[in-house]
Order: C-alpha cells, then structure tokens, then sequence
C-alpha cells in the first residue's frame, strides 16, 4: 500500500499504464466503453475494470442522473490487493448525481378538486394550493414504513418515502407548525400511564379524522433524546393520547423534575387536516397520492420534484475494497445511507455532494482505515455525516481516517439527537478545517482515542435540545487522549426553550477525561448553568490558551465524590457493572502497558480510589475571559488555575465587533477574578487555509448552489 502511494503522489499521473472507461445516460452496456461510445451503467464499468491489469483505471460520468432505487451500486473485492486505483469521477465537472431517488413528472402533478376525497379535510386556503399526483400510474408502490424510533429504539431505520421539492426536504404534514421549542411548547397533562396521557391548552386533535398513522416525535423526557411513536388512538371526549408503545424513558408529566418544565415539547405528524402551508406534504398510501403545497405554487411545472425509493441498502456498499476515489459526485434522495465501507481502505471522496439522505452521509464500518473526505458538501441527512471506525483502540493503533475542509447542515433530521456531523470512534482521527453549523443537537460525538479536532468554524448548534454539547464525549475514561485545539465556536447554546437549555460548546461527561482543550475561541457559549466548557465528573484534561468571549457561563463542572466515581467505574452497581466494566476491561483494557505508558492518568485506576495520589483534577492555564460572567471555579470545581485573567475592557483584540479576534496588543496584566500576573503570549487560531477567507467558510456552499441549478 506505501509503496503505490507513493507512486500516486510523486509521478504524474500520465506517466502511469492507465485504463479509462465512459458512462452516460445515453450509453449501453454492449458499447465499448471509450467516450464516443460509453457504457450506459456503473456496473459495467466495473466490470471491464476488475477484467483489466492496469494500475489506475478511471471511471468518467457523463452528466446525468443515475439511479439505485431498489437495490445498492456494490463495489467488492476491488483493489484489495492494494495493488490497483480506481477513480470515479465527472467528465469535465458535468454534474452528475447517483440517485436512490425517482423524480416525478411535472405534468403529473394538478391542483386538487371538490372531486377527490381529500378536498373536504383541507383549509380553505390549503384547497386552492395543494397539488397531487396519482403514484400508481407514476409507477410506485414501496412507500416503506414508518417505525418507532428514538430511546429504546435502534437509529439506523430507513425513512419511508420522502418527497425533495428542488433538492430541499418537504415536511410531512403536522402540527403545531413551528420553528423553535418554544413557539410549539405542547406540554403533557396528566400522565395515565406509560404509553397514555391526556392533553389540555388545546383541542386540535379533536379535527382530525380517525386513522392508524398519525404519529407524535417529541422529548418527553431526558432533554437529549427523542421518541418517534405511533398514535394509537386518540379520544376525544377523554382528551386521552394513547400510543402504541412507551417511549424508551417513559413518559414523564411536566410537573416530574425529570421532565424539567415546558422545554420538553412534542408535536403530531402525517395528518392530512394538517397539510396547511408551504413545504408540507402527505401521503395516502391507501389511495396511492401524493399531496404537496409547494413554495412556488406559481411554478411548479418547472420544479424538480424527487421521492426517496432506495430502503434495501446504502446507494454505494464497498466491501473489501482499497484505493478508490469518488470526485464531483453528488449522491442524494435515498432512505437509507449514501456510502457504506466495510474491511476497506483507502477509500477518498473529494469535492463530492451528500444531500436529501434518509439515513447516514458515510458509515465506515469497523476496520475502515485510511478514508479520506476532502472539500465535501454534506446537508439534509436524516441521520449524521460521516461515521469513522477506524484503527485499532487495543494497540491504539491509528486509523489514517479524516475530514477536511468540508460543510456539515441540516443533519440529523430524523434522528435528532446523537446523529452529529462526524462521530469518531476509532483511534488517531483528524477532523479539520471544516464548516459546522445550523442544526439542533451535536457537531462532533468522538469515543475512541487520539482524535484531532481542529481549526473547525462550529456555529449555531445545539439550539433544541439540553443537557449536550457541540463536541461531545462522555461514559468511558479508556476513550481518551484526544485533542479539540484551535476551533472557533459560535453561538453554542439554547435559548429557545423556556428555561434555556444546558447546552455547552465543549462536553465531557459522566467520568471521561484526559483530553487537551487548546487555544479554542468560545463566543457566545453556554446556557441554562452550562459553561461553553462543561465537565461532568471527569478529570486529567488540559486547557490551555482558550478565549472566552461574551459566554453566558465559561466554565462548570459537576464535581463527583469518590463515592459516586467509585460505584460508576470501580465498582459498578448491579445492572450497570457489566456495560461500564465491559468499555475500560474488554473492549480495551486500559491495565496493559499500551494505556498505562500512554495515559499516566490511568494507572491505579482501580487501586487508587481516593485519588490522594493522583487527584482528578483538570488543569487550566493562560485564559482570557472577556465580557463573560463569573466562571464557576472554587476550591470544589477540580479547575486548577494559572495565569489567567477576566476584563470587561476589550484585551487587544484587532475588532471584537466583527468577530476579529486576532489580537494587535497585549491584554493587561490585571484579572478580576485572579491576582495580577504576567500575561502570556496567547497562541493564535489560524483559520485561514485555502478554503477560508476572512474566518468564514466560501467554497463549499456557493459550489453547492452552482453544482445544483
């Protein structure tokens, strides 16, 4: 593998023996693939690769659309020899798309009439604007299905059939409609039972015409997590839900203080009665239509209307493969994941577009090393981005697995807790230089070893939900080591919820520990008692050169005892000994000399359970607090403090205002909070690579937009 790497990376790549094959949508399989005469599927192309020898073969597509509706475009046993390269890329930047979606013909589509049953359940002003399609004469009849999903449930079902109106998802009809918790704060009454509860401050459930699928997603008890539940019935005259089953956590009344108040909220979908704005559709399954408002009424003959089809896999499954680039692809509109590797490596997508998923961007499954995601564009995922399980955490050694310079949005749409932009899982994995912003939950979940975090712009995240961070770890103190250095976080918290939500731009949770939180710029961090840094019971990391600016809160930790340290790891109590034990003594087992050497903090782990010998505690130097409020720091916190100071006066900031802040002078030698000392020369974040200018992300989303008219 060394050795054709570096034959890839130091000889032109003329000069190497090369086979290139052509593929177009005007093409055929009996053609000989050269451009004057392309193949008319990827699955050819494929196949005239794995019959030739030589060392990089390229693959052209022909702008177009190319389509997996039923079943996935698998690459196996290629190039695992490592041996051989293989490229997939558009011709000449045309844009090409690998689809599991089927789009719907404009002149299919007419505004509804007195004459379809539907007519009379709809507004008045929804009748003069919702559109439908017979789907039976469209030729489809897989809707999938609609599951439960959320706390007790798996998080990797396929959406049903979802409707993309211009490449942007539609929402299936429902109600309340609304943008924030707060404007939807539908509160429980009095709790029945597990699975029943009565409404009240409102009655519009008493409109809607008896069916089976009317469904409810809501956070009906722990602030980080949803339920996805079916309706079982509704009555009326009681003003009783009853749902089909209870949601993992049960449900709790908003009087319970685990329910916390009216920040917990839900609302009720796939009701017909209420399809009554723009960007909302239904589907009756029953009678075979589809119902749509679009946002352009006015236009909808040249819109560009897609159905997500593909549930019975990934659109692209590679098993035992190595060595293969992705270029200038756009993969979209599927119900399942857009990439899925496993026992594969060297697997690089570049400059590539992820959209209208139903599940994940990319899942590389365990022993998948070397992936690369460079330049990518990844929006409207029902679950997250890339998932990465690499390296071996035994011998902690590396993966090679990374994302660069890439734009993450509207992820996490179905699954909306825990579905981050990247979740690193492995050891030794770099996410960098990348663009993280506008979505509910989490930015980055890491539980393995040795990652890198870095450089990345983290901005308008974690606004629903509470007791979460934007860059997330928690319950395992062998997932350790690894670095968040030189991030820029803005606006990390929730407001939207009344109280606000616990939300903090850096969590590390419920025992973890031992990382290093370098030079990172928090501005407007923390809410609801979170610092923009939160720990929870952990110690042994490192904070160094951090800015806090304009936080809320700073800094806050929840101190445990060393009774409550002891019977979460050393000791665990019955029921939870075998899933703590099994993280830090089976999965890997942070005895050996591989840790010990590693992570000084871990010997003794067991034998030390007063930590008079090696406190726990977390070590916090060379820190700017501008215009933040009193940090949380006391003799309790476990914070360690050194030479760091509070001011209200800007401490040499080149513009604060325009969130410039690179600093022209030294701040002074003076603290609010701390004794005078010697300012230190603060390290700088340098967000100025290739793809930056000025501190914001360019590239990606302006050729997004070009790539997609």
């Amino acid at each position: 593998m060394k050795k054709l790497l570096f034959i890839l990376f130091f000889i032109p790549l003329f000069s190497l023996a090369q086979s290139k094959w052509y593929v177009a949508t005007t093409g055929n399989d009996g053609n000989a693939g050269t451009i004057g005469s392309p193949y008319l599927t990827l699955d050819k192309a494929l196949v005239s690769y794995k019959a030739d020898t030589n060392p990089l073969d390229t693959i052209f597509i022909r702008g177009g659309s190319y389509a997996y509706t039923s079943t996935s475009f698998s690459i196996s046993e290629v190039t695992a020899d490592s041996a051989r390269a293989l490229v997939f890329t558009s011709y000449n930047g045309e844009h090409v798309v690998i689809t599991g979606g089927q789009t719907l013909s404009d002149t299919a589509f007419h505004l509804i009439t007195g004459a379809d049953p539907a007519y009379s359940r709809l507004t008045a002003s929804a009748q003069t604007h919702v559109y439908l399609i017979d789907l039976n004469v469209a030729g489809i009849t897989n809707y999938g299905l609609m599951q439960d999903w959320g706390t007790a449930f798996p998080l990797n079902r396929p959406s049903n059939l979802e409707l993309f109106y211009n490449h942007t998802p539609y929402t299936l009809a429902r109600w309340p409609n609304y943008q924030t918790p707060k404007d939807s704060a539908l509160t429980i009454g009095t709790v029945l039972t597990q699975t029943s509860f009565n409404y009240s401050g409102f009655t519009r459930p008493n409109t809607w015409a008896a069916s089976n699928d009317k469904w409810i997603l809501g956070t009906f008890a722990s602030g980080y997590t949803n339920d996805n539940i079916r309706v079982d019935s509704i009555n009326t005259s009681s003003s009783t839900i009853y749902l089909r089953q209870a949601p993992g956590n049960g449900l709790f009344s908003t009087a319970n203080a685990q329910a916390g108040g009216n920040i917990r909220s839900f609302y009720f979908y796939n009701i017909l009665e209420e399809l009554d704005q723009p960007g909302e559709y239904f589907l009756d399954s029953t009678n075979k239509k589809l119902y749509l408002w679009p946002t352009d009424s006015t236009n909808i003959a040249n819109a560009t209307v897609e159905v997500s089809m593909l549930d019975a896999g990934p659109i692209v499954n590679i098993s035992n493969g190595a060595h293969i680039t992705f270029y200038g692809i756009t993969f979209s509109t599927t119900r399942q994941d857009a990439i899925v590797t496993t026992n594969s490596d060297s697997i690089t997508l570049r400059r590539d577009t992820i959209i209208n998923i139903g599940l994940t961007g990319l899942v590389a499954n365990t022993n998948c090393n070397n992936h690369h995601i460079d330049s990518c564009y990844f929006a409207h995922l029902g679950g997250g981005g890339p998932v990465l399980n690499g390296g071996n955490r035994k011998t902690l050694t590396n993966s090679g697995n990374w994302v660069k310079n890439s734009e993450f949005t509207d992820f996490s749409r179905h699954y909306k807790t825990y579905s981050p932009a990247v979740y690193s899982q492995g050891v030794g994995d770099t996410i960098q230089t990348n663009y993280i912003h506008d979505n509910k939950s989490q930015a980055i979940l890491y539980s393995g070893n040795n990652a890198f975090m870095g450089f990345n712009q983290i901005k308008n995240v974690c606004t629903w939900y509470s007791d979460m961070g934007a860059v997330y770890t928690g319950r395992d103190p062998s997932a350790t080591g690894n670095r968040i250095i030189n991030n820029f976080f803005i606006n990390i918290q929730n407001l939207n919820s009344s109280p606000a939500g616990t939300i903090s731009a850096v969590y590390i949770d419920d025992g973890s520990g031992g990382m290093t939180v370098d030079s990172n710029y928090f501005y407007l961090c923390g809410s609801g008692g979170h610092g923009a840094v939160h720990l929870n019971g952990g110690g042994y990391t490192t904070f160094l050169d951090n800015h806090f600016i304009a936080c809320l809160q700073s800094l806050s930790n929840s101190v445990w005892t060393e009774a409550q340290w002891n019977n979460f790891w050393v000791y665990p109590q019955p029921g939870n000994d075998s899933i703590f034990l099994n993280k830090i003594l089976k999965t890997v087992d942070i005895r050996t000399s591989v840790y010990t050497t590693q992570y000084p903090w871990l010997v003794n782990f067991f034998a030390d359970t007063t930590h008079a010998t090696n406190p726990r505690n977390n070590n916090l130097t060379n820190t700017i607090f501008y215009s933040c409020t009193q940090p949380v720091i006391s003799a309790a916190s476990s914070y360690v403090v050194v030479d760091s100071i509070m001011v209200n006066a800007n401490p040499g900031y080149a513009n604060p205002i325009k969130l410039n802040f690179r600093q022209n002078t030294a701040p002074p030698g003076v603290g609010g909070w701390s004794p005078a000392i010697a300012y230190p020369d603060f390290t700088k974040i340098p967000m100025y690579n290739p793809i930056w200018t000025g501190g914001a992300l360019v590239l990606r989303g302006r050729w997004q937009t070009k790539q997609l008219k």
